[in-house]
């Protein structure tokens, strides 16, 4: 058999798209590996323009022989930069069957307060990088708890994920930084996961 690995790639949805669809984030298929893996792709900065492409159930389906088109964006948002001011926002998860075990005012205190995210982060950048809770309607020193009408047990880690996002819109636009907290009971045994130079990072309950 062959030894080669297949890479992945997303997309995160933007405007119209982003509203329309439930995943803001969708696996693209149907491109050659070569164009996908080319110099030209920078992860969190090269946007992809395919009008006839097909979005459904988290998946970006390109037509063989469309029409698709490369761009840039200045828009790279992340804890990847490593300087500046940066707003983070952790969300709790409250589902039909489970919900974060840490209380919000637990997951506030191990992101901001002592050996936390903020601390470490600010480390690392020898200072140049300084963390800060987000704000907002139903956000408390950064955090917030969000219900969803979803059993967690046995699910996938993407469909808990997309019930959350669908739950607080556009989250892009809440913060520089997302960590989503999701309960116990996913499928798989998975810690945590993230996008490349993205906003958003996902977390198995603790």
């Amino acid at each position: 058999g062959s030894s080669e690995k297949e890479s992945l790639w997303y997309c995160e949805l933007q405007g119209e798209d982003a509203e329309v669809f439930e995943d803001s984030f969708v696996m693209v298929s149907g491109l050659d590996e070569s164009f996908m893996s080319g110099e030209s792709i920078q992860s969190g900065v090269t946007t992809l323009l395919a009008p006839n492409a097909l979005i459904e159930g988290g998946h970006m389906m390109i037509p063989a022989g469309a029409q698709v088109e490369l761009g840039k964006t200045d828009r790279r948002r992340s804890l990847a930069e490593t300087s500046g001011t940066k707003t983070v926002l952790a969300v709790r998860v409250v589902a039909n069957d489970a919900s974060s075990t840490s209380s919000v005012e637990t997951i506030r205190k191990e992101v901001f307060e002592g050996v936390g995210l903020k601390s470490q982060y600010e480390q690392c950048s020898h200072g140049k990088l300084q963390l800060i809770p987000a704000t907002g309607t139903g956000i408390t020193g950064g955090v917030t708890t969000v219900t969803i009408n979803q059993s967690v047990s046995g699910k996938s880690r993407g469909i808990i994920e997309s019930a959350v996002r669908g739950q607080l819109g556009n989250l892009a636009n809440v913060a520089d930084h997302v960590m989503l907290c999701l309960p116990p009971g996913t499928n798989d045994g998975w810690i945590a996961y993230a996008y490349v130079n993205s906003w958003l990072s996902v977390y198995n309950d603790e």
